[in-house]
This record gives C-alpha cells, structure tokens and sequence, in this order.
C-alpha cells in the first residue's frame, strides 16, 4: 500500500470505548492503530463511533447517523457489540428469568449485527479504497455458569456467521479469554483490563493489515 494516511472506523459498545482500562481511553482500539501504523508505515486517523451501554440495535442505529463518509473512507473497521443484548434480557424489568427471553435477545443482536456489517459493505460496493472488517465475537465473564456459556457461544455462531461477507473477519476473544477471567478482567469482573484489551488487539492484528 503506498505510504499515504489511512482511516481507521471504530464501532462498538463499551469495549470500544474501553471501559475497564487504566490510562488507556479507548482500551484496544490505541494498541490496534499503533499495531496498523507501523505495519503499514503510514499514519492512521481513527475515528470512533461508539458508547458505553448500546446495544446491537442501538450501535447500528448510531453508525447510520453517521455521514456516509465516514464508512466510506475508512479503510480499516473494528466492530464490538452483543454483551449488553444479553446483559439487558437477564437484567432488566421485574419479569423472572427466561430462557426464551435470553434465546430472542441473542436472535435480536445476531440480527443488527448481520445489519450493521451488511449496510457497512453495502455502502463499500463498487468504491476503489481498499478495506477490512473485523468483528470481534463474545468472551464469557461468567464461565463457570454453563447457561450464559451455552448462550454467548451460540451468539458468537452467528457472528461467525458475518464472514459471508467481503473482507470480513472475525477475532475469537472468546477462547483468547477461556478461563483467564482473574487475568484479563478489570475490577468489575466484566470489561476487560489493559491486559485484555491488548489481547484484544494482538488477535486483531493476527488478521494482517493487508488491504484489499
């Protein structure tokens, strides 16, 4: 790739916020930008399009209030979401617990994220600028309880799934996070600590830097 700027889309929930880390703002997504700088020597110019809480739904709703642009021109796209679907359908109201209402709240996200990583290549088609799309799957704060296992592995089939799609990649933190929970989460024992988020950044960057 010849030595011009690059743009790199950040789009997500609370992980690409980075929520959890100390002296890192944004958790991964500093460590991913140095990491596509130097592979590409050349400087990269991020922007985020992200907040704390939203669900799939909601992320997608925000990236398409976003100028057209701002897809358009990125050439590097790092996408988190699908902790707080099923935060919010374990968590919120005064109805018990359902399995149904978890098993239709992974449905839902699955379905945004199919929309978002869909509107995103939509907008991509037929443009010259080079680009890759990776999608970050789930890991489990709670690994010791089997259901929630069951449920985020069932979630990340589907966003799995998303690799249907041109230049789409999909990061396993998963099982770069299995049972490492006391080593990579941060003191709420949900979002990950600047050790999880550098590992976060080390699976992306496995997926290279090329452009195509």
């Amino acid at each position: 790739m010849e030595r011009r700027g690059v743009n790199y889309l950040a789009i997500g929930d609370s992980l690409t916020t980075g929520v959890g880390a100390s002296g890192k703002p944004d958790g991964f997504v500093s460590i991913y930008r140095h990491y596509a700088s130097g592979a590409l020597q050349a400087p990269v110019k991020t922007l985020t399009v992200a907040r704390s809480g939203l669900t799939t739904g909601q992320i997608h709703r925000l990236v398409y209030q976003q100028p057209v642009t701002s897809i358009t021109e990125a050439n590097f796209i790092t996408i988190t979401g699908g902790g707080n679907d099923l935060i919010q359908s374990v968590q919120y109201g005064r109805q018990p617990f359902s399995v149904e209402k978890v098993e239709h709240a992974i449905k839902n996200a699955i379905y945004w994220m199919t929309q978002l990583v869909s509107y995103i290549t939509e907008i991509k088609r037929g443009k010259a600028i080079p680009y890759k799309i990776i999608v970050f799957n789930s890991y489990n704060p709670l690994d010791s309880v089997p259901f929630v296992d069951q449920s985020i592995k069932s979630f990340n089939r589907g966003i799995q799934s998303l690799t249907r799609f041109p230049h789409v990649q999909v990061v396993d933190v998963y099982q770069a996070f299995k049972r490492r929970n006391h080593y990579v989460l941060s003191r709420d024992a949900f979002h990950p600590n600047n050790k999880g988020y550098s590992i976060m950044a080390n699976e992306a960057a496995k997926k290279g830097f090329q452009l195509n």
